[in-house]
C-alpha cells in the first residue's frame, strides 16, 4: 500500500507522541538509577526520536511536489534526485517512497513529468 501524504502525517504524529514518552520517560528517572536503566532509556528515547525524524524529511520530500503520483504504485511522495556524471553533466531522475524511478532526464521539471498529476 503506498504511503499517501495523510498517512505520512498521521505516522510522524505518532512518532512525535512516541519520542516525547520516550523523552519524559528518561527524565523521570530517580537519581541513583543504575546504568542499564540509563542506557536502555536512552537507547529508547534516541530510537523514537530517530524514527520521528525520518519521517519528518520524508514528509518534507513528498509535500515538495503535490498533485504527482507514482504511475507504478500510486505513491503521492516523489523525490528528485540527481547525481553528477563523468563528462557529460548532470542527470535527475524521479523516485517515490517505493523506490520506483523513472528515466534519467536533463532537468529536474523533466524528471518530475515523469509522474503524472493527479486532478
Amino acid at each position: 500500500m503506498p504511503m499517501t501524504l495523510k498517512k505520512l502525517r498521521r505516522e510522524l504524529a505518532k512518532a512525535e507522541a512516541a519520542s516525547e514518552r520516550a523523552s519524559q520517560a528518561r527524565a523521570a528517572l530517580p537519581p541513583g538509577s543504575t546504568r542499564a536503566r540509563v542506557t536502555s532509556a536512552n537507547a529508547r528515547w534516541a530510537s523514537a526520536a530517530e524514527y520521528r525524524d525520518l519521517l519528518r524529511g520524508q514528509l518534507a520530500e513528498a509535500e515538495q511536489h503535490p498533485g504527482h503520483t507514482c504511475p507504478e504504485c500510486g505513491s503521492d511522495c516523489i523525490k528528485i534526485r540527481s547525481r553528477q556524471l563523468d563528462n557529460d553533466g548532470t542527470v535527475w531522475w524521479g523516485e517515490c517512497y517505493h523506490g520506483h524511478e523513472g528515466p534519467d532526464v536533463r532537468s529536474a521539471d523533466q524528471a518530475l513529468d515523469d509522474f503524472r498529476r493527479t486532478t
